[in-house]
């Protein structure tokens, strides 16, 4: 996908995410995502476009170089209970 996209295919310096069969990257896929998928009030992110993108992108550089700073690392991933997976899904 990274190839057919422009991307580079040695390093994986940023994500892809396709919504609706339209490639997003950077902060537009977390602006794409919370606006296709989780509806009001996320759908606010849409606001965010209003940023130039060189500054958009810039933005999402500095939050994905301290994501870990910021919000700590785990050695796995979070298996939730069926009890919450419930309450996500229903």
């Amino acid at each position: 996908m990274f190839q057919r996209y422009g991307l580079r295919t040695d390093s994986y310096e940023t994500n892809l995410v396709l919504v609706g069969g339209a490639p997003f990257m950077r902060l537009d896929s977390f602006i794409a995502v919370m606006a296709a998928e989780l509806g009001w009030p996320w759908r606010a992110a849409k606001a965010l476009l209003l940023i130039p993108r060189p500054l958009r992108d810039w933005l999402y550089e500095r939050i994905a170089k301290n994501r870990y700073a910021t919000f700590g690392r785990k050695d796995s991933c979070e298996i939730r209970s069926a009890a919450i997976r419930a309450r996500v899904i229903g």
